[in-house]
């Protein structure tokens, strides 16, 4: 079960490699939603913002040591995820759905 494995482990890994592949995702946004920091490759389009709710770099090595530090800081993985949950919310939230399409069908409600 896809939700019981997000709330299960405490770090999302995506590297998806610009240009071939997307960095905003529905799986990303999924582990985001659930509350895990996601460490990844620095992305143009991924919503991900470094330190705050995850960790991005090109670079393998400094990869590995943001999931090491996420591992062994159980504190700082949750509050990353709950800012990555608070991204999530913010910009794909019930409220803000409704007030985009509310502003796309207001033109022709006259």
């Amino acid at each position: 079960d896809l939700r019981r494995a997000y709330t299960t482990h405490r770090v999302y890994l995506h590297t998806a490699q610009s240009p071939y592949e997307d960095g905003y995702n529905l799986a990303l946004l999924e582990a985001m939603a659930s509350g895990m920091p996601v460490v990844g490759n620095a992305h143009p389009t991924s919503p991900v913002m470094h330190g705050d709710s995850g960790f991005l770099s090109d670079d393998v090595a400094i990869l590995r040591g943001h999931i090491r530090s996420l591992l062994k800081d159980r504190d700082m993985a949750c509050e990353m995820g709950q800012k990555a949950r608070s991204i999530i919310a913010d910009r794909f939230g019930q409220a803000r759905f409704k007030s985009q399409w509310q502003a796309v069908l207001d033109p022709f409600d006259r």
